[in-house]
């Protein structure tokens, strides 16, 4: 599976516990491969996430939540980028002086 390359630090969207929806967030620990029974192919059954914006209200610090790996996908990196590559929207201007 794509486990293989979630490593700690990486970033990810993942189904936040108890919803159905995906929600970013980076792996905070390295995930730990394990024999599956009758198998002898290790896998990686819960990745720990820190989701964004996910802060506990007593104590402001993002709590480290386990999530089944199934429910994690990776992120192209193109998707984040920093605003000095943003691109410039505004309308081209134009010259109204004559040829």
């Amino acid at each position: 599976g794509a486990e293989g390359g979630f490593n700690k630090g990486t970033r990810v969207m993942a189904i936040f516990p108890e919803t159905t929806s995906f929600y970013s967030a980076v792996v905070s620990k390295q995930p730990v491969w394990k024999l599956q029974s009758n198998s002898s192919t290790p896998i990686v059954k819960e990745l720990i996430l820190k989701f964004e914006d996910d802060e506990d209200d007593n104590t402001s610090r993002t709590p480290h939540r386990r999530v089944p790996s199934r429910f994690v996908i990776p992120v192209p990196s193109r998707y984040f980028h920093d605003d000095d590559d943003d691109v410039d929207l505004k309308p081209p201007t134009t010259s109204t002086g004559g040829i």
